[in-house]
């Protein structure tokens, strides 16, 4: 509503004749005195106030944006560095370009004894996924220098554009990879950290590891963060029929969406 409508709604709801004698000589004594000076003042000032106003809207956005660029870049840098494809060919299923955009950090945990981690994601121009984990100390999993082992962050293929024609994954609906944090010389755990995504047909809105009941950050009803410790993480690799986890990944309804090593 305009405020020339709402004034003439409120007159025709409202109005108030005036007498032609009674009001006159009111009117003529309020416009002939001094104006009040606070009045004055007030509009001299409301321009400065103003100024001031937007000023500090500009600066706070202005300080937004460059939180937001500081929070997204060092990820947006290493997915386009890509260390993950540093053995590769140019051009291979595995040199993927991150579409910068997309970049988000998906979810966080707390590791017990170490600190909070985060997973970071982007979508790839080649149609996979990017994905690094943050350590408490800002370095990237599994980069040189970090204390954290496991696969290299940057952008991959999916796991249907790995199969290609000659299968070597099952397609379950994950796609995802591990880094592993030893927080044993600090009283803590040695631990396994799965990150990745699920494909289904709903949004996850629960996923959980059945062998050891942890359950997973899920962002976006598809991005997800797992940690699961290890008591024996020296042991050998498992056999092809012994898994280290179960992951089940549920939509709100309860219903099984997608399943690894059922």
């Amino acid at each position: 509503m305009t405020p020339s409508t709402a004034n003439a709604r409120l007159r025709t709801a409202n109005p108030v004749v005036a007498t032609k004698k009674g009001n006159e000589p009111l009117f003529q004594s309020i416009v002939s005195s001094p104006g009040d000076p606070r009045l004055s003042n007030r509009r001299q000032r409301t321009p400065a106030r103003y100024a001031r106003r937007i000023a500090m809207l500009a600066a706070a956005l202005t300080a937004g944006v460059g939180a937001a660029w500081a929070a997204t870049s060092g990820a947006l840098e290493l997915f386009r560095s890509n260390p993950q494809n540093d053995a590769a060919a140019p051009a291979s299923l595995w040199d993927q370009d991150v579409v910068p955009g997309t970049v988000v950090r998906a979810a966080s945990l707390d590791i017990p004894n170490y600190g909070g981690i985060e997973f970071w994601y982007a979508d790839s121009a080649q149609g996979g996924w990017c994905g690094a984990i943050r350590l408490p100390n800002a370095q990237w999993a599994a980069t040189k220098g970090s204390d954290a082992s496991g696969t290299a962050p940057g952008c991959y293929p999916t796991r249907e554009q790995t199969n290609g024609d000659d299968p070597i994954f099952e397609i379950n609906g994950f796609d995802y990879y591990e880094v592993q944090i030893d927080a044993r010389e600090t009283g803590g755990s040695f631990w396994r950290i799965y990150y990745g995504v699920v494909t289904a047909d709903k949004p996850v809105t629960k996923l959980i590891d059945k062998i050891t009941g942890r359950r997973a950050a899920v962002q976006g009803g598809q991005r997800f963060v797992l940690a699961v410790p290890d008591p024996h993480p020296d042991r050998a690799i498992p056999l092809p029929d012994t898994y280290a986890i179960n992951l089940v990944a549920y939509a709100v309804d309860g219903a099984v969406i997608a399943a690894e090593h059922p």
